[in-house]
């Protein structure tokens, strides 16, 4: 985290969580490269994925962890198809926005 002024006074910059879902190590994915520029601009990220991994230093789990919480914003990058079956359970993380894959259609 960054500091920034603003007049006089020391504001400290906070980063905010984002959750990538659909999150795979293919370098082709666009999710890789979501993840990967934003560990590359030190924001924390959480990675759900079909398949284990890793990248960047982040784990991709294939089921959510209990220890994520705080989460700003939501990533998709899942095929309509697969989108549906996780509508309830981002409700539960109560994100300030949800980003859908722009190349996907709901």
């Amino acid at each position: 985290m960054g500091k920034f002024y603003y007049g006089l006074v020391a504001m400290k910059q906070t980063l905010k969580t984002t959750l990538i879902l659909g999150a795979s190590t293919n370098e082709e994915r666009y999710s890789y490269k979501a993840l990967y520029k934003l560990r590359a601009a030190n924001h924390p990220v959480y990675a759900l994925g079909f398949r284990e991994g890793a990248l960047s230093g982040i784990s991709i789990h294939t089921e959510h962890q209990v220890s994520w919480n705080d989460i700003d914003t939501v990533t998709l990058y899942l095929g309509p198809a697969r989108q549906e079956s996780y509508y309830d359970y981002l409700l539960t993380l109560k994100p300030r926005r949800i980003i859908f894959n722009p190349e996907q259609k709901m």
